[in-house]
């Protein structure tokens, strides 16, 4: 019988945060990330197989944001991410190609300059790595319970977004 459990989540919030629009001068600066714990124990299960044993291991992810405001409408977004994994019974080199989906040391995972509304109109851009959502992820979207968050693309993105309708 395949059992999964899974343990502690933390998550960290300031309840001031003083590193939202920092002001620059030229632009407003937003500071934020977060970090995630968890614990692991599967019996009889791992991401590859059904299989006999049982496998213990805690899981982290920091996130760093920065976002950077220029007018309304056009900003700049960066995202930093690190997942680590400990006590994991695979390595890198047991998935293909060879990455973890446990581990992913420092990866820029966001990075893009977004600005709607040209000129009043329902027309916008979003230029860079980023991550698509639709569907309510169900067609197309990262899935964040996994830490390492792998479903970024670097795309530019068309939108047109009206009071009726919504397209990208």
């Amino acid at each position: 019988l395949p059992i999964l459990v899974s343990g502690l989540s933390v998550r960290a919030e300031e309840p001031e945060n003083n590193l939202k629009d920092i002001n620059l001068g030229f632009a407003k600066l937003d500071i934020g990330g977060g970090l995630r714990l968890r614990f692991q124990w599967q019996d009889n299960f791992n991401i590859k197989k059904y299989t006999q044993g049982n496998d213990w291991f805690a899981e982290e992810r920091f996130r760093m944001e920065f976002n950077l405001k220029f007018i309304e409408n056009m900003h700049a977004f960066v995202q930093l991410q690190d997942a680590r994994v400990w006590g994991l019974n695979f390595s890198v080199n047991d998935f293909y190609p060879p990455y973890s989906p446990y581990e992913n040391l420092f990866d820029l995972r966001q990075a893009f300059f977004e600005f709607q509304n040209f000129g009043s109109t329902p027309v916008g851009v979003l230029i860079g790595r980023q991550s698509l959502l639709y569907g309510d992820y169900g067609v197309l979207g990262p899935g964040e319970w996994g830490y390492v968050c792998r479903y970024f693309w670097d795309a530019i993105k068309l939108c047109y977004n009206t009071s009726c309708c919504k397209t990208d």
